[in-house]
C-alpha cells in the first residue's frame, strides 16, 4: 500500500494546513476538499450508512475538528490521523445513539455511491462485488477491519492508522498481516 500523499503534496498541505490553524478559511476548505471524500467512504465502509449516513457522521467529525482545530499541534500526517481518530469517535456515539432509538433497515443498494478517481472501487467490476467485498471485511474480527478500512479506504500510512487507532506501528502490521491472511482465506489473491 503506497503513502497517502507524495512528499510534495503533504509538503504543500503542512502549509495549508498552518494557515488553517489560524483561521484561513480557504485553506480550511482545502483540507476538507482533500480529505473528506475517503473520510466519508471510510465511515460508509466501517458501517455508518443509513441512519445516521456516513456524511452525516463526516459533518460531525469536521463540525468537532473546526472547534479543536486552534489547539491542534502537529504536521499535516498527524492531523490526518487524528481527523480519523475523531470520525471514528463521532462514528461509535453515533452507533451508541441509534442503538438507544428504534431500528430502521436501509439496503445498501438504496445508498447512492460514494466513488471517487483513485480509490478502493476502481477495480471492482460492479456494485455487487464491491458490497461482497465490504461484507467480508466487515466480517473479519473488528480491530481487523478496522485497520484494513483505514488502510485502504482511508489510505493512511502504518504511521497515520497506528494515531488513530491509538495503537504502535507494529501492533497496525500484525492487524493488516492478520486481516489480510483471513480474507485470503475467504477471497484468495489478497496481495500484501
Amino acid at each position: 500500500m503506497g503513502e497517502a500523499a507524495s512528499v510534495s503534496e503533504a509538503d504543500a498541505l503542512d502549509a495549508v494546513l498552518r494557515l488553517a490553524i489560524k483561521g484561513d478559511q480557504i485553506c480550511f476548505g482545502e483540507l476538507w476538499r482533500a480529505l473528506n471524500p475517503r473520510l466519508e467512504r471510510f465511515l460508509y465502509a466501517q458501517g455508518a450508512m443509513g441512519d445516521p449516513p456516513a456524511s452525516d457522521v463526516a459533518s460531525e467529525t469536521w463540525l468537532q475538528v473546526v472547534r479543536d482545530l486552534p489547539r491542534f499541534k502537529g504536521d499535516y500526517r498527524d492531523f490526518r490521523a487524528w481527523l480519523y481518530q475523531v470520525g471514528r469517535n463521532r462514528m461509535i456515539d453515533a452507533a451508541r445513539l441509534k442503538a438507544r432509538r428504534p431500528k430502521a433497515t436501509v439496503d445498501i443498494d438504496d445508498i447512492e455511491p460514494m466513488g471517487a478517481p483513485g480509490d478502493l472501487s476502481e477495480g471492482v467490476v460492479n456494485r455487487a462485488e464491491l458490497k461482497e467485498i465490504i461484507e467480508k471485511i466487515r466480517a473479519l474480527p473488528a480491530a481487523q477491519s478496522e485497520v484494513l478500512m483505514l488502510r485502504i479506504i482511508g489510505d493512511l500510512s502504518v504511521e497515520e492508522t497506528a494515531k488513530a487507532m491509538k495503537k504502535t506501528p507494529n501492533a497496525i502490521r500484525v492487524l493488516v498481516h492478520r486481516a489480510l491472511a483471513n480474507l485470503r482465506e475467504q477471497i484468495g489473491g489478497v496481495e500484501e
